[in-house]
């Protein structure tokens, strides 16, 4: 994933540049229209809108062993249809990390960055998505073995390279402007919103203005609702 985004932001910026990058997933909706949208960063010009997740990253063990341990096989454990064949993967993966525990493996101990924890979902200047290209070395390093490591860049480049000052912080939702519903998620999954959301979505654009996640499969009303209220296409 880390690897797509960056060639995702090269390639924006090859083509820019841009007074700002939105990272979305085709699972996204804009909240607002168009107009409405622009209008927004162009008030807040000069903005990182990036979410942290501070707490979580401070106490929850698990985030740090994504960076501190070695994920080999991270890559294999949803790679084949047969799911054996990926149970056997996830087995070997949990035995490796196992080892490394008892053996107080620390791969970033003499890392001169605090990896910081949040959002993949963010809309960032054209001088963050410059540095951080310019860092790609260093992160290509840093985040091969590392698990779920989307959670972590835009948060460790903002925090690390000089950006903290330029963050925005929303008064009504979430830095990074998107409403996720993870109360109702399921497997790790935000909740999909229906055409029973409908009020629920337009409350939220009091502090967001792009909403995930929406699938045509399982509702398609609620996505036609939006585009038609919008009158984005």
């Amino acid at each position: 994933m880390t690897q797509a985004e960056l060639i995702l932001f090269r390639e924006a910026l090859n083509n820019g540049p841009y007074d700002y990058y939105h990272l979305l997933s085709g699972a996204d909706l804009l909240l607002v229209n168009n107009q409405m949208f622009d209008l927004f960063f162009e008030k807040h010009r000069g903005r990182e809108f990036i979410e942290f997740k501070d707490e979580q990253n401070e106490h929850d063990p698990e985030i740090k062993r994504r960076t501190k341990l070695y994920h080999f096989l991270q890559n294999y454990r949803r790679r084949f249809r047969i799911q054996w064949l990926n149970n056997i993967f996830i087995f070997f993966e949990r035995c490796s990390l196992l080892l490394q525990l008892i053996l107080h493996v620390n791969r970033v101990k003499n890392l001169d960055w605090q990896i910081k924890l949040g959002s993949e979902w963010a809309s960032v200047t054209n001088d963050f998505v410059i540095r951080m290209l310019q860092e790609e070395p260093k992160i290509s390093k840093l985040f091969r073995w590392t698990n779920c490591s989307d959670e972590l860049l835009f948060q460790t480049i903002a925090f690390n390279c000089g950006f903290m000052n330029r963050m925005y912080h929303n008064p009504n939702g979430a830095d990074n402007l998107r409403f996720i519903d993870w109360v109702r998620s399921k497997n790790g999954s935000p909740h999909i919103f229906t055409i029973a959301d409908k009020e629920l979505l337009e409350d939220a654009t009091a502090g967001a203005l792009i909403a995930r996640k929406f699938s045509l499969d399982k509702d398609s009303e609620i996505i036609n609702y939006i585009l038609k209220k919008t009158g984005n296409k």
